[in-house]
């Protein structure tokens, strides 16, 4: 039986496109073991819990990136994760990485037991680890084709797109009356009104506590103005009360249906939200986290060239901004149904990785 070992860790936007190429291998080759490199704490544990997909448990060791006193623990923790990593990949036949601190001790084994391995880079502007694997021989495969641009390494490397969720594909390829009959049914369902213009806000999984706070003080001032708004404020964060036009949520787990039956969206600037708005063609007020290398700002930057998108820093967001600003948004994002982004697009990455994963394995479907 020929083994692949998925590493992935740290946030949904690098597990969910790994388990959907994995979904798709498991569905296409039985035959074929498909496993992860993960931990067993946090988003990990959550998305992994009912897969069953063999998992082994590696122990976190994310570069730190000033000094502090788990600075001065990471060395001997990353040194467990390598020895962690190698008894994983024992027999393994390939390995494809697609982000968090798991990839780097993944690539490093790989290359010193010669085996082949993948790289999944979801970013506009690649991250140090997935920089590491290219240069240690492993295949690049990109997300965003600006990515070449940004950085010479990946200059060769193949553009397949981001693996996104089965829904997302399916709702882009829906009519303008499916997709207005959907919007009626969920917006009616939610108990809001479907005529009425719909603000999506999301800050990934967790939410975003400033986006939140933000939301809190103009809210009120929105709905008056007879917008209605749907808030997923993270599942750890305090849900506030419900109001007239106004519906709070921990988390959506139907994304597809949300973003199609909103009328302007306002997120971070994760790899994958900024994929799913390029394959929707839908709008938005993109909030870059300014976290990690800045890769944030470079997807959205690449969302706002396709006029898909207003980009502004999380430090100029604020409640007397967006009142200013509605108008002029939502003008902005009546026009983005007629814009197209085809050329832009990558749909069913998902069999794109999947079929050169079995090409290099040398496997037919």
């Amino acid at each position: 039986m020929k083994r692949i070992l998925f590493a992935a860790a740290g946030t949904a936007g690098h597990l969910e496109p790994a388990l959907a190429v994995a979904r798709w291998i498991r569905a296409n080759n039985p035959d074929i073991s498909c496993e992860f490199l993960s931990s067993s704490q946090g988003v990990e544990e959550r998305l992994l819990l009912n897969e069953n997909f063999i998992v082994h448990t590696v122990t976190k060791a994310a570069l730190p990136r000033r000094l502090s006193p788990q600075a001065v623990k990471w060395p001997f923790a990353f040194a467990k994760s390598l020895i962690e990593v190698r008894n994983a990949l024992k027999g393994a036949d390939l390995l494809i990485g697609f982000g968090g601190y798991i990839c780097a001790p993944a690539y490093l084994v790989a290359r010193s037991k010669q085996i082949p391995f993948y790289l999944h880079e979801a970013n506009v502007l690649p991250g140090w680890a997935n920089r590491l694997g290219v240069r240690l021989g492993g295949e690049a495969l990109l997300g965003f084709d600006a990515t070449k641009r940004v950085d010479s390494l990946f200059a060769e490397a193949q553009t397949v797109g981001l693996p996104l969720r089965e829904q997302i594909y399916s709702a882009s390829e829906l009519s303008p009356l499916k997709a207005n009959a959907m919007r009626e049914k969920w917006l009616s369902d939610c108990g809001l009104d479907p005529a009425k213009k719909t603000i999506l806000i999301f800050g990934g999984s967790l939410g975003a506590r400033s986006i939140n706070g933000v939301i809190d003080e103009v809210k009120n001032e929105l709905t008056r103005a007879n917008f209605q708004i749907i808030h997923a404020v993270g599942g750890k964060n305090e849900l506030p009360e419900r109001a007239a036009g106004y519906l709070p949520v921990p988390y959506i787990e139907d994304m597809a249906t949300a973003m199609v039956s909103a009328d302007l969206l306002i997120s971070r600037a994760g790899a994958v939200t900024c994929a799913e708005i390029i394959t929707l063609n839908k709008y938005a007020l993109l909030i870059p986290l300014e976290i990690g290398n800045g890769e944030q700002k470079y997807n959205a930057t690449e969302v706002e060239s396709l006029g898909l998108a207003t980009v502004i820093a999380n430090s100029a967001f604020s409640a007397h901004y967006l009142s200013a600003n509605i108008i002029r948004l939502m003008k902005s994002a009546e026009s983005s149904g007629i814009i197209d982004t085809s050329s832009s697009r990558h749909p069913h990455a998902v069999e794109a990785i999947g079929y050169e994963i079995l090409s290099a394995l040398k496997v037919q479907k």
